[in-house]
């Protein structure tokens, strides 16, 4: 069975309880399919008593880490089949968390992405950040990244974010909406990653889906997001209505910001430094330097994150696309984008394996081997960035695949990160 992950984002106050409420609710009426619920121990504590009588009467299991949740999760039952043989049967074939912001440790990211790599369907219901600080919650952006689709109950119209897998459309998506705005007489302004013109020549100035495609916006070739500002500062024409940006997973320049965040973040964010575990603090949007015995928490802000924000306090309508994770499934560095009051549009292509149906959400990479003169699925220690299609006779092919076919090569110590082993189920 093809798992997926969701994540439900919004504010609190939103509704985002009685959503994920609905999600399962059907699932106790029928009783038919075994599911567990979990809440995180402060949004129990902070709750009303009528939403913890909910939680109590729904059997929530209330937790605070990753290994009280796995503990739960990974629980198997004895059946046998018709002929008789017996097998172990995961317990719970879905899960639902409340709460998920709450978690400082980031393995739960892992135990959740494991667990829909093994066929589970899991819901994560969460806010974004602290009530106006513009400081994400440590689990959020990755978590959302590497989601298989995503529910925003607080929108933003004024920023619009495309995200998903190579081949899903993403801007083809992009240019049908510029397009659709300069038709209603909107003034619009396009960018794209100087990066893309290396795969596609034809493409050089245009946002487009696959090259055949006859339906384009033009667009600005740019390497860095100081090129978008000299642009718009230059820009001597009408008010600009919206500014769409291409391949902006590209932008990867960060910098670091160390202002006055909430106490909460603070502490979610020393809580990573404490695991034992702490494999898992790349995903982290926040990093930890120690200076004369104390710790300073500092915000890895992307800039072209700042320019969106600034863009949008104007009254600029922003649209971008973008890959949500790279070949190895891992988030880009633009992730804490996606904790800004947007809409979100997850898109998916169908998987490559031949004869399956499934929709693809992940990206494979596979590199040209000279000594067998063929394709091998690549490394997880290889260069991140390697520029390729779907062309053959490269160096390097991508493809699209679902959860169950997806996969790259783990050497040596880097099986860690296998979502497909990190949590045995």
């Amino acid at each position: 069975m093809l798992g997926n992950l969701e994540v439900i984002i919004g504010e609190k106050g939103s509704g985002l309880t009685s959503t994920l409420r609905e999600k399962y609710s059907p699932l106790q009426e029928t009783n038919k399919i075994p599911f567990i619920i979990f809440v995180h121990k402060k949004t129990f504590d902070e709750a009303n008593e009528k939403t913890k009588k909910i939680y109590t009467d729904s059997n929530a299991q209330v937790v605070s880490s990753a290994a009280e949740m796995y503990s739960h999760i990974n629980f198997y039952k004895i059946e046998k089949n018709k002929d008789g043989r017996v097998s172990k049967v995961s317990q719970y074939q879905q899960i639902f968390i409340d709460g998920i912001h709450n978690f400082g440790d980031l393995s739960v990211i892992a135990l959740l992405d494991s667990a829909a790599y093994h066929g589970k369907k899991v819901v994560a219901a969460g806010n974004l950040t602290p009530k106006d600080s513009g400081f994400p919650y440590p689990i959020m952006p990755a978590l959302i990244a590497k989601a298989d689709n995503v529910t925003v109950l607080s929108k933003n119209e004024n920023l619009e974010i495309i995200t998903g897998c190579m081949f899903s459309s993403k801007s083809q998506k992009l240019a049908r909406k510029l397009n659709d705005l300069k038709s209603k007489n909107y003034n619009v302004l396009a960018f794209k990653h100087a990066l893309d013109v290396e795969r596609f020549k034809e493409k050089e100035t245009f946002i487009r889906g696959q090259s055949n495609d006859p339906y384009g916006f033009e667009a600005h070739p740019v390497s860095k997001v100081e090129e978008i500002e000299e642009f718009i500062r230059n820009y001597n024409k009408k008010k600009i209505d919206c500014i769409g940006i291409d391949e902006i997973n590209f932008f990867q320049e960060k910098e670091l910001l160390r202002a006055d965040m909430p106490e909460e973040i603070y502490n979610l964010v020393c809580c990573q430094k404490s695991q034992k575990n702490q494999n898992f603090n790349y995903l982290s949007p926040y990093e930890i330097i120690e200076r004369d015995g104390k710790k300073e928490v500092y915000f890895k802000k992307p800039k072209i994150q700042s320019l969106i924000e600034k863009l949008v306090k104007e009254g600029v309508k922003v649209i971008v696309s973008g890959l949500d994770t790279d070949y190895r499934g891992e988030p880009w560095e633009w992730f804490t984008l996606f904790c800004m009051e947007s809409t979100i549009n997850k898109s998916t292509a169908q998987c490559s394996e031949e004869g399956c149906l499934n929709p693809a959400t992940r990206t494979m990479r596979l590199t040209y081997d000279s000594n067998s003169k063929n394709y091998k699925k690549s490394e997880y220690n290889e260069e991140r960035v390697q520029v390729g299609t779907n062309i053959e006779f490269q160096q390097h092919i991508y493809t699209s695949k679902c959860r169950e076919h997806h996969c790259i090569e783990y050497p040596g110590d880097s099986y860690i990160f296998n979502p497909k082993i990190v949590y045995p189920f």
